[in-house]
């Protein structure tokens, strides 16, 4: 019996209590647990929602930068599409034009005259100023020279039909005559003017430097050379107009109606077509050459309509060691090329593919400078002529 009592002593004081404590020690471990679980649960959706969100963000800039490159592509497709639509009416009207040449070409070439004779002499009033002469028609000419700002319109008599002074009373670089009808000139500063009786407007430009010599163009546009400030780069640009003509008050073509449409600077190999400095003169060809006189590289420089070199003219084999400093350029009705040679004082002549032809020399020539071309009668400018 006494052991018996000591058993449920021992039952009751130790081993009951401790089974009790242990129970109860389980269901707060099963407590910690799923609290421990429900915290590493949290600590886990917080972390995949970081996760996720950072993923997001990593998305949404990868997917800006696909639209950025797709902004890009499009920019550039949208360029390409813009130069390809602009070319395109370019090389249409190159096409009637050259259409209208082969169906109006003469299928008789005029032969040189042997002995070229003076037909008038113009005396002027630019006293040994003499630089530059454009065409209004078979019997007008407009002038302007090195001693004032003064543009002139003379007839074969010799008479002054009317003088207009540049916008800013400075001497012009050079003059052009367009469409038969309105007088274009370029000053030093680099602007451009068109002229209408005595009413001047300046015509739209682009900026790159200086403007120097013009020309009229078949299309009623003017080709102008531009240079960089330093004189180092050259380029030929192309102002078209369109055919529609708007008229101002002044009955002059509307600010704007002139438009850049080609540059022309460099060759096939990405060299400079024109030499460094500020002396060229240009001519278009009745072929549509554009033909310029560089007068610092000692050449005529012939590029077709679409700016590709055809030929370079540095005078003719037989004389090698004189220099060739070509002031003026013109073309003919044969669509031969005529271009001054200052200081030796004459006139070279070439035919439309660079080939020499003869010289103009018989005619007592002093320093010829400007030329231009009407109906086969050249026009010659003498700067060192007294008058």
């Amino acid at each position: 019996m006494e052991l018996m009592q000591k058993d449920l002593q021992d039952l009751e004081k130790s081993i009951y209590p401790k089974y009790q404590e242990a129970a109860t020690n389980i269901q707060v471990q099963k407590s910690e647990v799923n609290e421990r679980s429900e915290k590493l649960k949290t600590a886990l959706d917080k972390q995949g929602e970081a996760l996720h969100t950072e993923i997001d963000t990593i998305i949404q800039e990868m997917k800006s930068d696909i639209d950025d490159m797709d902004a890009k592509h499009i920019a550039a497709i949208d360029q390409q599409e813009d130069a390809i639509n602009n070319t395109i009416p370019e090389i249409k009207q190159f096409i009637l034009d050259l259409k209208r040449l082969l169906d109006t070409k003469l299928s008789i070439r005029h032969s040189l005259l042997d002995d070229p004779r003076i037909l008038t002499a113009i005396q002027t009033e630019y006293n040994r100023g003499l630089r530059r002469v454009s065409c209004l028609s078979d019997s007008e000419l407009w002038t302007c020279g090195s001693s004032d700002g003064i543009l002139r319109l003379y007839n074969l008599q010799g008479e002054l039909l009317t003088s207009v002074q540049t916008k800013s009373g400075k001497v012009p670089a050079d003059i052009a005559v367009i469409r038969g009808r309105y007088l274009v000139y370029t000053e030093w500063n680099g602007t451009i003017h068109l002229v209408s009786g005595t009413y001047i407007e300046e015509v739209e430009i682009i900026r790159f430097g200086r403007h120097h010599s013009l020309c009229s163009t078949a299309t009623g546009g003017f080709l102008v050379t531009m240079h960089s400030k330093d004189g180092k780069e050259t380029r030929v640009v192309r102002y078209s107009g369109r055919e529609d003509i708007q008229l101002d008050k002044q009955n002059m073509p509307l600010l704007g109606y002139f438009s850049v449409t080609q540059s022309i600077q460099l060759d096939e190999r990405d060299k400079p077509l024109y030499a460094s400095g500020f002396n060229k003169y240009l001519s278009e060809n009745r072929n549509l050459d554009i033909c310029v006189a560089d007068c610092d590289a000692g050449a005529v420089v012939v590029v077709n309509a679409a700016g590709k070199l055809r030929f370079r003219y540095t005078g003719p084999p037989s004389s090698p060691w004189e220099s060739f400093c070509p002031r003026g350029i013109t073309t003919d009705s044969q669509a031969n090329i005529l271009t001054t040679d200052y200081w030796n004082q004459r006139i070279h002549i070439l035919d439309k593919d660079g080939h020499f032809l003869r010289y103009i020399e018989n005619c007592d020539l002093q320093q010829p400078y400007g030329l231009c071309d009407s109906s086969d009668n050249l026009f010659v400018a003498e700067s060192s002529f007294q008058g």
